[in-house]
């Protein structure tokens, strides 16, 4: 995952109430998470942010900044929290982006059990 210090317009790094750094996670090809919850968290404002609590790989977890099409694959699936999730890179007229798949959706799955490349 892209790991990025969360700044302010005049580049000041936020901190958390112990003055921790802050970071800012996104999805990069090939990244493999299991949400921590049923559905993102959709914040609105001037702009309207997705993000999600998620277990990384490696046993990290950590808030993961969302596109809004990852958001709503996540939403439209059911019970997302009981298998991987997979990032892929695709192209379209618009760019490259990253896109999310879910694992074998029949049966209950932990990273132990996956092979990276038959999501």
């Amino acid at each position: 995952m892209k790991k990025e210090l969360m700044k302010n317009k005049e580049g000041e790094v936020y901190k958390d109430k112990e003055g921790d750094k802050l970071y800012k996670y996104s999805l990069e090809e090939g990244d493999i998470f299991i949400p921590q919850a049923d559905n993102p968290t959709v914040k609105k404002g001037k702009y309207t942010n997705y993000g999600i609590f998620v277990e990384t790989k490696e046993g990290e977890k950590v808030w993961l900044t969302l596109t809004q099409s990852q958001a709503e694959k996540l939403e439209d699936a059911k019970d997302p929290q009981t298998h991987p999730w997979k990032a892929y890179k695709y192209k379209n007229e618009f760019g490259d982006f990253i896109g999310i798949s879910q694992a074998d959706k029949k049966k209950p799955l932990s990273f132990e059990d996956i092979d990276p490349d038959e999501l």
